[in-house]
C-alpha cells in the first residue's frame, strides 16, 4: 500500500493509469454529444452552466435509498468545491501535476453521481494538465468551473 489507498489502485497515481491524450481526442470529444462541457465562444466567462445531475438516477446508480443519497450529497459538494479551489490555485502556480490530480478527483465524485458533463470536462482538464498543456488547461478549467457551479446549486438544492 502507498499513498494510504487499497485494493487494484494501492501504489499508483492518477498519472500512472492514463495514457497520454491522442491528439485527435480534443476533435472527438467536440463532435460527441453533448458539447457543453468544453469553452466555446457562447460561453460567457462567468455563466453557471446545468450539470443535468438527477438525483433517482444517481440514487440508482449508486444503489442508495434518496434518504442515503442526500446525507452523501453535502459530502461531495465539499469535496468538489475543496479540489476546484485547489485546481485554480494550482493552475496559478503552474502545478500541473497538482491540476492532473484535483481534476482526477473531481471526475470520479462526478462519474458516481451520473454527471456526465462534469466527468468529461474533469477528464479533458485532467488529461491536458499530465501532457503539460498549460494553456489548454486554463479555459478547460474555466469551462469546469461553470459547470461545477451548476453541479453545487443542484447539490445544495435536491
Amino acid at each position: 500500500m502507498r499513498n494510504g489507498m487499497h485494493g487494484r489502485n494501492a501504489g499508483h497515481r492518477p498519472s500512472d493509469r492514463l495514457s497520454p491524450c491522442p491528439p485527435t481526442l480534443l476533435l472527438e470529444i467536440v463532435m460527441s454529444e453533448p458539447q457543453d462541457y468544453l469553452p466555446g465562444p457562447s460561453d460567457e466567462p462567468d455563466s453557471v452552466l446545468p450539470s443535468g445531475f438527477d438525483l433517482d438516477a444517481a440514487c440508482k446508480a449508486m444503489e442508495l435509498s434518496r434518504e442515503e443519497m442526500l446525507l452523501f450529497l453535502p459530502e461531495a459538494a465539499t469535496e468538489i468545491r475543496i479540489r476546484i479551489d485547489a485546481a485554480r490555485k494550482a493552475l496559478l502556480a503552474s502545478a500541473l501535476g497538482a491540476v492532473t490530480l484535483n481534476s482526477h478527483t473531481i471526475k470520479s465524485v462526478a462519474a458516481s453521481l451520473g454527471v456526465e458533463s462534469v466527468r468529461l470536462a474533469a477528464e479533458v482538464l485532467e488529461k491536458n494538465a499530465l501532457e503539460g498543456n498549460g494553456q489548454a488547461c486554463a479555459a478547460l478549467l474555466d469551462s469546469l468551473e461553470r459547470r461545477v457551479a451548476g453541479l453545487l446549486v443542484e447539490l445544495d438544492s435536491p
